[in-house]
């Protein structure tokens, strides 16, 4: 009997197991996400609170200037082995010229575990194709299904604005007007997730930290 081409026999391979795959994950990241709610945004918020620490840190010894950009990023690179990272940065008005480093992690198992403990999966899967489908093609479709769980993860961060824009870390922390906070992937493509409104307050030196604090009114994008 003549074997598939390779073409051919990923195609059969990912139509079989990888294209609605995914689906299947969704009621066990729901699942995960509702036995260990608050473990799991509280583990944000205690990221966030860390970057803010430093940033304060940095701001109170002349390094870096009123905060203008938070970003929320993944890092790719950390997806292949494993580690559902991600990047929490601090930027002041510099933006990516702004070059000290005000850097915290923040780990998404949550949605991402369904992904690898599949990619495994799939490893066995693929070993009847032989050379057909090699273990670099399994790295491939983990980098593609990632998207996915990135997608949701963005989601969970996005329901998350709320409660972190009127934090006491948060709140307290010097910015820049029109601060933003976004998210996406490494120094790649980001969606807006909230932003600071134009304040028409005293200016600073006329205002005390807690009535600078209850002006903040935030625009947090659906």
């Amino acid at each position: 009997m003549r074997l598939p081409d390779r073409d051919s026999a990923l195609d059969e391979f990912l139509q079989q197991y990888v294209l609605e795959g995914w689906l299947g994950d969704l009621p066990i990241i729901e699942k995960n996400y509702e036995e260990h709610k608050e473990h799991i945004e509280q583990g944000l918020i205690d990221a966030l609170r860390e970057a803010c620490r430093r940033a304060g840190e940095l701001q109170s010894a002349g390094q870096k200037g009123p905060i203008r950009y938070m970003y929320i990023s993944l890092l790719r690179t950390a997806i292949m082995n494993n580690q559902p990272t991600y990047r929490i940065d601090c930027y002041d008005e510099r933006w990516f010229l702004d070059h000290v480093e005000c850097t915290v992690h923040w780990d998404a198992t949550f949605t991402f575990q369904p992904l690898f403990d599949r990619m495994k999966q799939l490893d066995e899967l693929r070993r009847p194709y032989g050379r057909r489908i090699t273990v670099m093609d399994i790295e491939k479709i983990q980098q593609i299904e990632a998207v996915k769980y990135h997608t949701l993860t963005v989601e969970f961060i996005k329901s998350m604005m709320p409660v972190w824009v009127e934090h006491p870390d948060w709140t307290r922390l010097t910015k820049a007007a029109g601060c933003a906070i976004l998210a996406g992937e490494f120094r790649d493509e980001s969606e807006l997730l909230c932003q600071l409104e134009d304040s028409t307050e005293a200016p600073d030196h006329q205002v005390s930290a807690e009535q600078k604090e209850a002006a903040e009114q935030w625009t947090i994008f659906s």
